[in-house]
């Protein structure tokens, strides 16, 4: 498929950590449970650990090429490993997510795009479906939300 095809280019370039990356912080946002004022559930704070320690710490085996200023903002959320920070939401790694994302679609998928596309039209579409999937799922949510707040209404 194409995320394999994209996967094994960057392997062969040294970079499959962007890739892995951006792929288990999409993952943590499809998973991220979240109560009603935003606090994470138990499980969710243990994932966000996970990517940490994957990616971010200055030990990851993985480590991502980040901004100074921004691998050290998650270095000081993630500096007390007791309990989960205010800080740790469904969103945190949104922002280096989309750094390493610009990084991919700069530097590695042009090599990549020269090389092999028709695995990266596969893989576009595979993204194209899940992100679809993601809003009707999100529509769905809303939608009943409001049918749960209309029940309850005592107009």
């Amino acid at each position: 498929d194409g995320f394999a095809a994209f996967k094994r280019h960057l392997e062969k370039e040294f970079a499959v950590e962007n890739l892995l990356f951006w792929k288990d912080v999409n993952l943590f946002r499809e998973k991220c449970d979240a109560d009603d004022a935003g606090r994470l559930s138990c499980k969710s704070i243990i994932l966000s650990w996970a990517i940490f320690d994957k990616y971010l710490c200055s030990s990851a085996p993985l480590e991502i090429n980040l901004p100074f200023q921004l691998s050290m903002k998650f270095r000081n959320i993630f500096a007390n490993r007791m309990g989960g920070s205010p800080a740790i939401t469904a969103a945190i790694f949104d922002e280096a997510a989309n750094q390493v994302l610009q990084l991919i679609e700069v530097d590695s998928l042009p090599r990549f795009l020269r090389t092999n596309p028709p695995s990266w039209n596969q893989f576009r579409a595979l993204c194209e479906e899940r992100m679809v999937a993601n809003q009707v799922d999100e529509l769905g949510k809303a939608r009943i939300s409001r049918e749960r707040t209309s029940d309850s209404c005592d107009c």
